[in-house]
């Protein structure tokens, strides 16, 4: 049997150490994924929360959707509450979408998006009014060809 020198023991005790040092590694990514993924969840669905918040937090444009939706006529500054609004709306989408093209989040809620975008009062007629100069194209463009816009 052959005997094994000094320079061949560290030899062999440094390559369990890669070995070692990849499984670690292996697992931190792993970890990381799961860490970045819950965190673009709770991105998503902080966006998608904002968007009720401020029906709950401001009763102006709870008052001004409500009037809109029963079909009454809004005063100027009803109008601008809903313009401010549906701004809102769509710079959370817009938001949401380059988060997906990132990679940072699994897939984009289209069918809440245009559930949403009948149901708003309004969202649909200022999209075609004022999406193509104040939005990314490739939001624009994704918006149109999956119907919410």
């Amino acid at each position: 049997m052959k005997k094994l020198d000094l320079g061949q023991i560290i030899g062999i005790l440094a390559n369990v150490g890669v070995i070692a040092g990849i499984i670690f590694l292996g697992v931190e990514l792993q970890q990381n994924n799961e860490l970045l993924a819950a965190q673009g969840r709770a991105s998503r669905a902080e966006v998608a929360q904002g968007l009720f918040l401020r029906l709950m937090e401001n009763p102006s444009v709870a008052q001004a959707a409500a009037k809109a939706l029963d079909g009454e006529q809004v005063d100027r500054d009803e109008t601008l509450v809903l313009m401010s609004f549906h701004s809102y709306i769509l710079t959370s989408w817009q938001y949401t979408y380059g988060e997906y093209q990132r990679r940072l989040i699994d897939e984009i809620p289209i069918r809440a998006w245009r559930n949403l975008f009948q149901g708003i009062p309004g969202l649909a007629e200022y999209w075609r009014q004022n999406a193509a100069d104040n939005h990314d194209p490739d939001f624009y463009n994704f918006m149109n060809e999956n119907g919410a816009g």
